[in-house]
Formats: C-alpha cells, structure tokens, sequence
C-alpha cells in the first residue's frame, strides 16, 4: 500500500519531542518514495522543524483549523473544515492518524480512508522510545527503517551561518560553548535552577567557557537562573526564536545541560551531546539514543513513573507529586550532573585535540 502510495499524508506526532523521535521514519519514507507528495500535518511549534528540508510536498498546521492541542475535538463546523480540506487534498492514503489531533484523526476515521496506523500503544520490548517508535513503523507501515537510523535535523546554510554571527561576541571569543536550559513543561521536570546556575558557574571555572542560556518562552526562570551565577563571563542569553533558529544555536554548542524536554531532543538531532536530569519520566524511553548522551535519573523510587509504556506519569497529569510536597527531580544530586558534565566535556575536548593532530 505505502510502495504505491502518490499524495501520502502523514500525522504528525503532536510534541517537539515526539516529532524529533519520529525524524528516522520520515527519513526511510523519503528513500522510499522520493517522487510521492507527501503532506506533513502537525502542531506548531513542532511543525517548523522541517521547514528546511525541501523534500516534503507541504506541512500544513492543526492551528489552520482554530485547535489548540491534542486532545481537542473541535466544534461541527472546524469537522466540516477538516473534512472539506481531505476531500480538496484526496490523500491516497493517511498514516498515524491515532497520534492526530483528536478533531482530525475522529473526521478521518468516520471518513473512511485508507489507513496505515502505528496506534499510540506502542509496545517498548525494552526498547528506548527512538527504537520503539522504528520498530513499531517497520510494522505497521511496511517501511524498512534502518535500525542504526538516529533523529538528524536539516538545517540550511544561512540558518547555520547566522547561529555563528550571533555567538560571535567578544566575551565568546575562542571559548567552547556550553548551552544550559531550564525549560521544562512541568515544575515536576525542572531541576532547581539553583542547581543549573551552580553547574554553570563550575564549568566556567573548570574549562573558561561561554555559557549559552536557552531562555525560549520561559524568559522568566531563565533570568532567576543567571542571577544566580556567579562567575564571569556574563551568559549569551537566547531567547523566543524559529526552533530551527535555536537549533542551529544548539549545533554552536560542546554541550548542552538540560531538563527532559524538547529542546533536549533538538540538541542531540544536531549532533550535540546532552547531559539530561529526569525526575517523573524514564531517561530509558526519553534519552536520545547514542552514547554520547548522558541522563541522571531521579534516585527517588516512585510507582507512578512509566518504564514500560510512552505517555506522562500521574503525577504530570494531575500536576503534582502524588508522594510528598516536592517532586523526584530535586532529589538528583548536583555533583552527578556536574561529574556528567565535565566528563562529557573532557571528551569533547580530547577528541578534537587528537582531531587536530
């Protein structure tokens, strides 16, 4: 079905994450059918993330339709809207309509297309959610997916050449990069950000580096953060941009501390290594695949933590820690991140030295 397929239309996996994670299959659908017009449809933010790769017929967004997130249904006349754009666009066939917004995966399936679904009870066998996501894609599509497929992001010349102009500043000069981001959807996924501004402050110490604040929408506890730092030189502070834009910042970087979140997922599909803190989710399904990367687990038991299954804890569903007053995350120590960071950084470090003999 998909080997015949002329004007496909892919679902898009709804999170900044979740897409990165799905990079590897439509990569293997690009080899496959190189001349098929195929239509992205997701959510933006997320959507922007292959802006830059030429190949896709084109990406259309749910917020076209007035949706503001995955589980909205919609109202008759945004159905009527939805349904009126598939018969316009007469797809040939529609794949991963379950991971839809819920208003156009429901118009689809009452419409009754041809459909080739990966469900969103995807079975991890152990797997890290990157594996998983291939495996389950192999099955139900058909699609021969490389096993060593890693999330890769398509960045443009001039996206990459403006990142380097806006480093580029005197206090930066000639020092390695180390991006820091305290982002996080949920207060449970935040690491103190005293603990980050002390983690900076100790690899300025260490390697005299630049640090590079990812501020993006939380501008606020970004600021708190770098008022916490103490050493010199002051941070580049990177705020709200075209995620591709920030992307190509995260390619400038050695390393990037992060909390688990999408920009974390960015960061490795750039090429550039990652030190994560996990608190209320499994650092086996969300770390970016490749050794590389590095994730520090709360120490903290907790029966609500998933380890066998995609999707969010208890505890971020309900918004809070259903043990005690304070979440998981605070119990990683700060000196594990910290041995994680300047290992990581150690090995950047030696390997380009022995690049440049």
């Amino acid at each position: 079905m998909l080997a015949d397929a002329r004007r496909p239309l892919v679902c898009l996996h709804y999170g900044i994450g979740d897409v990165i994670m799905q990079l590897p299959a439509l990569e293997a659908l690009k080899a496959l059918r190189p001349d098929a017009q195929v239509t992205l449809l997701g959510a933006l933010p997320a959507l922007d993330l292959l802006q830059d790769d030429p190949h896709w017929h084109a990406l259309e967004s749910i917020q076209q339709w007035g949706l503001r997130h995955w589980g909205d249904k919609g109202d008759p006349h945004i159905r009527s809207a939805i349904a009126t754009w598939l018969d316009r666009k007469n797809f040939d066939l529609i794949l991963d309509v379950s991971h839809a917004v819920h208003a156009v995966r429901d118009t689809i399936w009452r419409n009754g297309r041809k459909i080739l679904d990966t469900g969103t009870d995807m079975p991890l066998d152990g797997l890290n959610g990157v594996d998983a996501m291939k495996k389950a894609v192999r099955a139900a599509w058909g699609l021969p997916v490389a096993r060593s497929a890693y999330p890769r992001l398509a960045l443009d010349n001039d996206r990459m050449a403006r990142a380097a102009t806006a480093l580029r500043t005197p206090s930066a000069d000639r020092r390695i990069m180390v991006g820091i981001s305290a982002l996080a959807s949920s207060f449970l996924k935040r690491w103190p950000i005293a603990h980050m501004a002390a983690v900076a402050d100790a690899l300025v110490e260490r390697f005299n580096c630049q640090v590079v604040v990812f501020a993006g929408p939380q501008q606020a506890i970004a600021y708190e953060m770098v008022a916490l730092m103490k050493s010199p030189p002051k941070p580049i502070m990177v705020s709200t941009l075209h995620l591709l834009d920030t992307a190509a910042l995260l390619a400038r970087c050695a390393l990037l501390i992060c909390n688990d979140t999408g920009i974390m997922h960015m960061s490795a599909a750039v090429g550039t290594p990652v030190v994560a803190v996990f608190g209320p989710t499994s650092a086996a399904i969300y770390l970016p695949p490749g050794a590389q990367h590095r994730g520090i687990s709360s120490p903290s038991p907790c029966p609500y933590r998933k380890t066998q299954a995609f999707g969010p804890s208890q505890c971020l569903v309900l918004n809070r820690c259903l043990i005690d007053r304070n979440g998981c995350i605070d119990a990683v120590p700060l000196s594990t991140v910290l041995n994680n960071a300047t290992q990581t950084l150690t090995e950047r470090l030696e390997g380009k030295r022995h690049a440049a003999i």
